[in-house]
């Protein structure tokens, strides 16, 4: 599918520059085809509360994320609601969404032996005006600097598959995917 054609209208273009020598070796070659053997069945989070509040009572609104991998991140959001303590859940949607393309397009990149220095992935997203503030639309732009010639399809075909190929979470946001919840005690 065309990123035009996407349902959240995300799409990509990459922006050139020239930079010094980069290592091309390919000891990533073969990640792509370890994903698809080892059975990948998914991921897990935990949000916690951090458990602060205000003199009179009122909760700070920050929480820890601590994923399956050990990494954790804050979230809170802007002054009217919480303290600014850290990233928006939106930003970090976007940021997911940045990392994830970006990941599989140095891989890809570098396996079409493409003479790239540094890349920067830069996500915007336009929000809808009345809650819950939906995405409407998503724009992935590829910032890369170059360290010589590259080839214009070879650097198009890496940076689609990065987007609509490799990236489990474009792939949530593109598709549509069921979200449930439930309660328990802690």
């Amino acid at each position: 599918m065309s990123p035009a054609a996407r349902p959240l209208g995300t799409w990509f273009r990459w922006q050139q520059a020239s930079i010094a020598q980069v290592d091309r070796s390919n000891s990533f070659t073969s990640h792509f085809r370890a994903l698809d053997t080892i059975g990948f069945v998914g991921q897990k989070a935990v949000a916690r509360w951090m458990g602060q509040t205000r003199q009179g009572g009122q909760p700070i609104t920050t929480f820890e994320v601590k994923a399956g991998s050990g990494h954790t991140a804050m979230v809170d959001e802007a002054p009217v609601f919480g303290d600014d303590l850290g990233m928006r859940p939106t930003e970090m949607l976007l940021g997911a969404l940045g990392s994830c393309t970006g990941v599989n397009a140095v891989l890809l990149l570098r396996k079409f032996k493409q003479p790239y220095k540094a890349i920067e992935v830069r996500v915007e997203g336009e929000q809808e005006d009345q809650w819950p503030h939906a995405f409407t639309s998503i724009k992935i732009v590829f910032a890369i600097e170059w360290d010589g010639k590259h080839d214009d399809d070879l650097v198009n075909q890496a940076l689609d598959m990065a987007c609509n190929k490799y990236c489990p979470v474009d792939a949530t946001l593109s598709r549509g995917t069921k979200i449930a919840f439930e309660h328990t005690k802690l």
